[in-house]
């Protein structure tokens, strides 16, 4: 789902709740058609695995997820992460991007009280108004990133969230809207986050 930016995220409290190349060779008899193929398959073989090695999770080439991955970690969406337990009940913890050594790291954001691992109930997440409703897109067991902007930017640090939001995360789960204190809000579900490791792994 992408969205349109406008002239104008608060954090989520209540809820504390993402081309390819080919090759072309010239014949000029038997020899040298089997020459030339082996090299152009082999080129192409290599520039496919350093592509893979290089991949960063938010599509395009090398150099193009570079750019959309250091955007997010200027203003990254706020990030949920939602897990529902055999008896229906959520919980969410949230992440942030983190200077960490070596580098840059999703981390979840310390909340007093919570565990170590930051997961904490979320019993009145339904009042928020999901639309469509969240918990049938979740299943029992597994875990989800709820990535949120919102709906109508207001302010530029508010465009710069929806545009990171569109470039960087691909729906894989489902998306939709929600409501907090008289704002709309659109989210995308997504199975992983892009360009930096969590931390921990």
């Amino acid at each position: 789902m992408r969205r349109a930016l406008s002239g104008g995220l608060a954090r989520l409290a209540a809820v504390a709740l993402l081309s390819g190349y080919g090759a072309a060779c010239a014949a000029g008899g038997i020899a040298s058609i089997a020459g030339p193929a082996v090299v152009s398959g082999a080129a192409t073989a290599g520039s496919a695995a350093e592509d893979k090695l290089n991949d960063r999770g938010v599509g395009g080439p090398p150099e193009e997820q570079n750019a959309r991955c250091d955007a997010l970690s200027q203003n990254p969406p706020g990030v949920e992460q939602i897990r529902k337990d055999k008896d229906g009940s959520l919980e969410s913890r949230e992440w942030r991007i983190t200077e960490q050594n070596p580098g840059l790291q999703w981390s979840v954001l310390p909340v007093n009280g919570a565990p170590s691992d930051g997961w904490l109930p979320k019993p009145n997440i339904d009042r928020l108004g999901f639309s469509p409703p969240l918990e049938p897109m979740l299943d029992v067991g597994a875990s989800v990133f709820l990535v949120y902007a919102p709906e109508t930017p207001m302010s530029i640090p508010e465009n710069s969230q929806v545009a990171n939001l569109n470039a960087a995360f691909d729906s894989t789960v489902g998306h939709g809207t929600f409501k907090w204190r008289n704002r709309l809000y659109a989210f995308e579900l997504a199975d992983k986050l892009p360009c930096y490791p969590l931390a921990g792994k």
